[in-house]
């Protein structure tokens, strides 16, 4: 990313910070996960990207059933729910260009491990192209009981897009017994400095959302035609 670009990014995201009287009131975290419970059975916020799904009945709170996740009978299967995080979520992008977000990603994981099955789960972050910057995954498992994986770390600055994905891959047996329940993806600013200078998490301004983009497309035409004039 061109200096120009970044000198933009935090230009726009301080006229937004000033701009929205809705930052009055910080909002510091956000999950970005949505049906993470597969509430009632229900796919929706997901896409199968390979293979097949099932869900059984894991729990139920307040009369909502909450299910978990496994590979239907697939040999190879994978699901993920993906946003952007500008645009859909709304996350201030000048706090991401000051490397200011956090992310913690929390999920069970269980399997069958008498055919050796096995799961695991990655978060993926993309940039404004569709290009992967950075992913973290929490290695595959095959085991018999449920366990807690957490992975944490910050967003990188350049990311806009980030995916959640489920992975299951049946090793014998003719179900695909990989098991998945409750993926959450939570994003935070602990830094008071950078609230206080891009302001809230979460920007509730679509019009300056849109400003941001205009203004990015600009900031971005600028910089090639800069690197057009230095390459002649």
């Amino acid at each position: 990313m061109s200096n120009l670009i970044k000198k933009g990014i935090v230009a726009l995201a301080m006229l937004i910070g000033v701009s929205s009287p809705a930052m009055a009131e910080l909002i510091v975290s956000k999950e970005l996960v949505t049906n993470q419970y597969f509430e009632n059975g229900s796919y929706a916020g997901w896409s199968q990207v390979s293979g097949s799904s099932a869900l059984r009945r894991y729990t139920t709170v307040d009369g909502v059933n909450r299910y978990y996740w496994l590979g239907g009978t697939s040999g190879y299967s994978v699901i993920q729910s993906r946003k952007n995080m500008i645009y859909d979520e709304s996350i201030n992008a000048g706090l991401i260009g000051a490397g200011a977000v956090n992310f913690d990603f929390n999920v069970l994981l269980n399997s069958w491990s008498g055919d050796s099955d096995r799961v695991l789960a990655k978060v993926a972050f993309y940039d404004h192209s569709g290009a992967l910057t950075a992913q973290y995954n929490t290695g595959w498992t095959s085991r018999n009981s449920w366990g807690q994986y957490t992975i944490s770390g910050t967003v990188p600055m350049d990311a806009v897009s980030v995916s959640v994905l489920l992975y299951a891959d049946r090793k014998s047996g003719t179900n695909n017994d990989g098991y998945v329940y409750a993926p959450s993806l939570n994003l935070s600013v602990t830094d008071q400095v950078a609230l206080d200078t891009y302001g809230s998490l979460v920007v509730n301004a679509p019009a300056m959302l849109g400003a941001v983009s205009i203004g990015l497309m600009g900031l971005s035409g600028a910089a090639g035609r800069r690197r057009k004039l230095k390459k002649d």
